[in-house]
């Protein structure tokens, strides 16, 4: 009976200082809880420093042996007081964060808060009423030893605590460097054009960027498009928590959209890795890129980030980066009448893209050399029209790579729209490729009002672009003409 009166002792004595080291260390949270507990806000600092000073003394008391029954029944009373002032929140439907032991319990007050203290309380009636009845600790001359080893406990617990404190602050730390550090890959995205809601311009051809199935068997992205189905291309990763709800709703939405798009769900690391993270319904849609080769080039560098491309191979939304994007973009997909190119669908491009879909109208502009050029000269292939200046700094940058297009690809379809000198322009050296809009009266009516800005016209007369704007955009734009033109 004795040892068992000493065990309960020291348990006891140890939550009880364990309670008042971890509110000592983290008084800021205590004083907070004991708000939510009904302290006055003005008087909550002064009585935790007392509530942790009686703690205290009732864990040191429990191990004298003169005094230990009383410091038994003074822990009854405040497990019974903090019993009371849980049931009471409980009641209420109130659960504020109970700080009972700072930092190791910052869990919401409830039923398991309950079940706590009264095994405490439990414990606490033990002591209390077998101190009568066996040799209290000390009581054989040992109590020194006694206690040094609470003070050696003390100092443990502390350190415990403060470790664990310290660890709380780091990883505090850690998430806000985190956020910084995003926060400036935000500002660099968004200054180099890349910000998660910019893109490739809307018509332009994916090409033949290669992913690869679950089975490492590679395909060329535009593959995975036919007459009937458009594709839409959701990017992920393993390390994504959003991405982990957002993949839930894959094989819903894959049955429902099933007669016009074809998902490819988009990831990062290897199979086993993503069927882990995601679930075994999405092995079918997975399809993996090693790094970022494949979101890279189509400026999908966010997850989760959704893409759509038409049946013609084109770029036919805006990245859609989020899930609440996604879920809005598949709701336009589900309610969209017909997929057939030239294919668009999100919000209004705006007047950026004013005339996509629309036929060109008739015209008839002079070439540069004289020979005439009309609207029925764009009805024999997909056709890149520039509209371009000599007295624009930024169309002039862009001269080299025209060179480029025309020598490398004289076949292929390319009318640069300009206004100005004449002898100018014929020392530019693109030749019959430059069409003279005097006034640029023809461009505007292409959705061009600025220089450098460029459009596709198809082999049927349809502005199956956006309006592209800048150097950047244009070359980006090309390849809905030169590279599609080259994969045929």
């Amino acid at each position: 009976m004795d040892y068992l009166i000493q065990i309960l002792t020291i348990a006891l004595s140890t939550v009880f200082l364990t309670s008042a080291i971890a509110k000592l260390i983290d008084f800021k949270g205590a004083v907070e809880a004991g708000g939510e507990f009904g302290i006055p806000k003005a008087a909550a600092p002064l009585s935790m420093a007392f509530l942790i000073g009686v703690e205290f003394a009732v864990s040191f008391c429990l191990l004298i042996s003169p005094v230990h029954f009383g410091a038994a029944l003074a822990a009854v009373l405040l497990l019974l007081l903090f019993s009371i002032a849980t049931a009471r929140l409980v009641i209420q439907g109130r659960s504020p964060e109970c700080r009972c032991f700072g930092q190791l319990s910052s869990e919401p007050v409830g039923k398991s808060s309950l079940i706590r203290n009264g095994v405490f309380l439990v414990l606490a009636v033990a002591v209390a009423l077998l101190a009568g009845s066996a040799t209290p600790i000390g009581g054989d001359g040992s109590q020194p030893v006694f206690l040094i080893l609470f003070a050696l406990v003390g100092l443990l617990i502390a350190s415990v605590l403060i470790a664990l404190e310290l660890r709380g602050r780091l990883d505090g730390m850690e998430d806000r460097l985190k956020g910084v550090e995003k926060y400036t890959t935000l500002l660099e995205m968004q200054e180099s054009g890349d910000e998660p809601t910019g893109g490739l311009p809307i018509g332009t051809f994916v090409g033949d960027i290669s992913i690869e199935n679950s089975a490492h068997e590679p395909f060329a992205i535009g593959s995975l498009t036919n007459e009937k189905l458009a594709l839409l291309m959701i990017f992920v990763g393993p390390d994504c928590l959003p991405c982990v709800s957002l993949a839930e709703h894959i094989p819903k939405w894959a049955e429902v959209l099933k007669d016009t798009v074809e998902i490819a769900l988009i990831s990062t690391a290897d199979e086993e890795t993503n069927i882990e993270k995601f679930g075994s319904e999405i092995a079918e849609y997975l399809y993996l890129q090693h790094g970022s080769e494949v979101s890279d080039p189509l400026k999908a560098r966010w997850t989760p980030t959704a893409l759509l491309v038409g049946p013609d191979g084109r770029i036919a939304s805006k990245p859609a980066a989020g899930d609440t994007a996604i879920t809005t973009l598949i709701t336009s997909l589900v309610d969209t009448e017909s997929i057939e190119p030239p294919l668009f669908v999100g919000e209004e491009l705006g007047t950026l893209s004013d005339r996509f879909g629309q036929t060109i109208p008739e015209f008839e502009l002079e070439r540069l050399g004289g020979a005439r050029f009309r609207n029925s000269d764009l009805l024999k292939k997909p056709t890149l029209v520039v509209f371009w200046s000599l007295t624009c700094q930024y169309c002039t940058e862009m001269l080299t790579e025209m060179l480029t297009w025309r020598r490398d690809s004289p076949e292929l379809g390319l009318a640069i729209i300009a206004d100005g000198d004449r002898r100018k322009l014929e020392e530019t050296g693109l030749g019959g490729s430059l069409i003279l809009d005097d006034n640029y009266k023809v461009s505007e009516t292409f959705g061009m009002y600025g220089t450098p800005s460029a459009v596709i016209v198809d082999e049927n007369g349809v502005v199956v672009s956006e309006t592209a704007q800048g150097a950047n955009d244009i070359n980006l734009l090309s390849r809905g003409v030169f590279n599609s033109k080259e994969s045929e």
